[in-house]
This record gives structure tokens, sequence and C-alpha cells, in this order.
């Protein structure tokens, strides 16, 4: 019996997952030359089967093309997949696993890119300023913004409502009043010193020694903060009488922030960038 079947179908089922020979090979521990071997017409050891069906999210029987192979239940077989791991190695399979989805997302029509996980997030530009390169998706159904490299990855998926995005900002003057106390001098030292351990309160004192800056300064800043409910507090009867402590409500919300605030800030450098959209990215649909 020829086995060329089974290396069509993994170059089939291989291409719908956005993987290339290389990602594929890594995922199974064989080399790429090994995929592309398969691909022309070789066997993979048959000891791999169930490795390879698993990678490709489809049944054996489905690699020999035969019927009852369907795609498996996409969201039963990640799961799995993501149980299977380690527990350090999740967030990073997780990002990766996107990467693939988006390059496939990317190009609806073609073939998508032979390129994979970057090395590093950052390039020189020509003015040797650094920047972060994002992957970027957006249509009229959403947008897919990521950063893919082996020391610094994030995937953020934000599916479009059917109202729009802008039905669920808060109002502009929140906004304002936001920027406008982040704004201040030493608030952004201030938070970074409040986010050291999230399950910590901290009195003005021990801010003002971290932050560089007065106690009577880190105390109205930590004020503003709590009017905006980005910190709590909690008044503390000591020796000397009544002290605040504070902590941070959200702190886990800072690292996307400042993730996505320098991507704002960066210039238009992509790593990939899909756009096809048809309808305004910010409209507010008030039927």
């Amino acid at each position: 019996m020829s086995y060329s079947i089974v290396g069509e179908q993994i170059q089939k089922f291989r291409k719908e997952m956005g993987l290339t020979q290389r990602e594929l090979g890594e995922a199974l521990g064989v080399s790429s030359s090994a995929v592309s071997q398969w691909e022309s017409g070789g066997t993979p050891d048959v000891a791999l089967l169930p490795a390879i069906a698993d990678r490709l999210h489809v049944t054996i029987d489905a690699l020999f093309g035969r019927e009852g192979g369907e795609v498996q239940d996409m969201e039963q077989t990640a799961c799995r997949w993501i149980r299977s791991l380690p527990e350090e190695q999740r967030l990073d399979k997780i990002c990766r696993l996107a990467f693939a989805m988006i390059k496939f997302g990317f190009f609806p029509s073609k073939e998508p890119p032979e390129i994979g996980y970057m090395k590093l997030c950052e390039m020189i530009t020509s003015k040797g300023e650094p920047i972060i390169l994002p992957s970027v998706s957006s249509t009229d159904h959403g947008i897919v913004s990521g950063v893919f490299a082996d020391d610094m990855s994030f995937a953020a998926f934000f599916p479009e409502p059917e109202k729009g995005y802008m039905a669920y900002f808060s109002s502009n003057e929140e906004y304002r009043e936001l920027f406008r106390v982040l704004a201040q001098p030493d608030m952004l030292e201030v938070i970074v010193s409040l986010a050291g351990e999230h399950s910590k309160c901290y009195t003005p004192g021990a801010v003002a020694k971290w932050a560089g800056i007065s106690e009577e300064r880190a105390k109205e800043m930590l004020d503003a903060l709590t009017k905006l409910n980005l910190t709590g507090s909690l008044d503390l009867e000591g020796d000397e009488g009544e002290i605040s402590a504070y902590h941070l409500r959200n702190p886990f919300h800072l690292v996307p922030f400042f993730y996505f605030a320098r991507l704002l800030l960066s210039t238009d450098a992509y790593y990939m960038n899909w756009m096809v959209r048809g309808k305004p990215l910010l409209r507010r649909d008030d039927k």
C-alpha cells in the first residue's frame, strides 16, 4: 500500500492550521526536513501518527484520507492539549497557537506566510531607537493584536460587538480625568511602587521612599488614585494615631495597559499586518 496520501494529508492539515514545516517539526520533535520528506511522499514513523494527528487536530483516519476522519472539536482538543503541558509552558504555548491561527486568518484566500516566531520582539530603527514589532489583524469582525517573540509575547482578541466598540467605552470625561491624573509628575513611579506585591498595602511614607518624593505629595497622589477607584485604602490605628494604607485594585491590568501604550506610541511597523475593514473602527450603534 502506498502511504503518499499520508504526506498529502499532513501538508493539507498543516497549511489549514497555519503552521510552517519547522513549527510542526518542533512540536513533534523532528526536523523540518523530515516533515518536508513526508509531504514529498515519504512515510512518518508509525509511532508518530498519534502525535501528528493530535497536533493537526484531526483523527488518524483523516491522515489516511478515510471517512470518519473529520476535524475534532477544537475547543475540547485545545483544552486537553493545554492541560497536558507543564504549567510553566502553558501561556507560551497558547501564544504560539494564537500566532499560528493569526497567520491563517491574515491570509484567508491564499497561503499563510512561511514565517515563525521572532527571536526578539524589538528591532532598532535607522535612528537607533528600539521599537516593538506587533502583529495585527483588523477586519469587520474584530481585531487581533499581539507580539510573538521568544523573549516577550502576548495575544489579545477583540471580537467586534454588535453595537460597536464605543458602546462599551467609558465617557470621554472619565478618560480625560484618568490621563490627567496619570500625567502628574511622579505618578507613574507611585503606581509602579504599589504594584510591587499585589497583596500588600502601603503607607504614604513607604510609597514616598520608593518614589523619591515627599510623604505629603505621596498622600496627595494616592488619594487622587483612590478617587478614580484605581486604589483602595484602609484606615489603620497605630501608636501615633490613625494612618491610611493603600493598594492597587486591579494591578494585573497595568501590564497590558503599559504594553499597549508602548505600541500606541511606536512607529508604524509590524511583523504581520492584515487590514481589510469596510466600516469605521470606532462607531456607536444607537439602534
